[in-house]
Formats: structure tokens, C-alpha cells, sequence
């Protein structure tokens, strides 16, 4: 396991340049703008967790907690199988340096978010990941209780010709990637 410090809040600008790129190495090019993670270190309901190994940036993980309004599919689905109107935790993205894989970063971020979101009155949370064999946060969220709730086909396609992102999968717009969303209760 690599020693990991996880930083939550009053980021620096070096540090959200430096957050961003490894979110786009990792998620694909475009996937996030420099506003966009900037937003996670501003909005009182978004949730931005950097993992710093060696004082190096090995890991970054973004989540929001939204309301009963929220147009975030993702959300909608969680709220349509549960009789919840209490605001609901969405794990966004994980991204893990590689020369930190496999070393507990993304385990040790996952596991922040989910006392972040129980001490911000949290109660059920949910995240989509691609659906890939190989697809790390997917077998981190099973292995913390998280549980498979549905599949969402050409989930980032919309998304990918918006924001012209490259998927690292796919490639160019569109996306079509499946997304596996996983549920949790707090």
C-alpha cells in the first residue's frame, strides 16, 4: 500500500491543473474542463478528494450530492428504486495515477467519499463506472458493499459530442461505453 494523505478542500491552482490533467489522462481528453474541477473546490454540494503519495498527486476522486430535482440520470434511476426524497451522494469519477495502481489510493479515496457524504447528511449514494472488464473502481465498490443496480447503454455518448472528449475506449465522439451504476446505503 502506498502512504497516501488525502487532501479535501482549499486547493491550490497548481493543484486543481494538476487534478485536471490526470482526470483527462485517465477518463479521456476533454472529459473535464479547468471550470468544471475548479467547481468541486467552490460548490458547498460537490465533493473533490486528492490523494497525494510522496507529495506527489496519485489520485483524484470528484463526487456531488444532489436533490430530489436533479436531472442527473444517474440520480433519477437511484431515487426511482427507493422511497427516498432525501438528497443522494453520486460518486462521479476516480483517477488513479498508474504508477499508483493497485496500491490502495483508489480504496482509500472511496472509502473518504463515503465519510464525506455520511458526515454531510447523506444517507444513500450511488456511482456509474464504465463498463469494463478490467474497470478498477468497479471492483473497489463491490468489495466495499456497493451493489450492482443497473446498466445505462451509450450512457456518455450525449456528453461526449457536448464536451468533445475522447473516450479512452472508444476514442472519438460518440461514446459508446455502457455504464454499470452501483448503489449504497449509508
Amino acid at each position: 500500500m502506498l502512504k497516501t494523505t488525502i487532501k479535501e478542500a482549499d486547493f491550490t491552482f497548481e493543484e486543481l491543473n494538476q487534478a485536471l490533467q490526470l482526470l483527462n489522462y485517465r477518463l479521456g481528453e476533454g472529459f473535464y474542463s479547468y471550470e468544471m474541477v475548479e467547481s468541486y473546490n467552490k460548490e458547498p454540494s460537490k465533493i473533490l478528494l486528492m490523494a497525494f503519495g510522496d507529495k506527489e498527486l496519485c489520485g483524484v476522486f470528484t463526487g456531488e450530492i444532489v436533490s430530489k430535482e436533479s436531472e442527473i440520470e444517474v440520480a433519477q434511476l437511484i431515487r426511482s428504486k427507493s422511497d427516498s426524497d432525501l438528497n443522494i451522494g453520486i460518486l462521479q469519477s476516480l483517477a488513479i495515477a498508474e504508477d499508483a495502481e493497485n496500491r490502495g489510493v483508489g480504496t482509500l479515496l472511496i472509502k473518504k467519499a463515503v465519510s464525506v457524504f455520511k458526515q454531510r447528511g447523506v444517507v444513500k449514494m450511488g456511482g456509474h463506472v464504465w463498463s469494463l472488464s478490467d474497470n478498477r473502481m468497479a471492483q473497489i465498490l463491490l468489495a466495499l458493499g456497493f451493489r450492482k443496480m443497473a446498466f445505462l447503454p451509450n450512457y456518455w455518448s450525449k456528453s461526449s459530442l457536448e464536451r468533445n472528449f475522447q473516450c479512452p475506449k472508444c476514442g472519438p465522439p460518440p461514446c459508446s461505453c455502457t455504464a454499470i451504476v452501483y448503489t449504497y446505503n449509508l
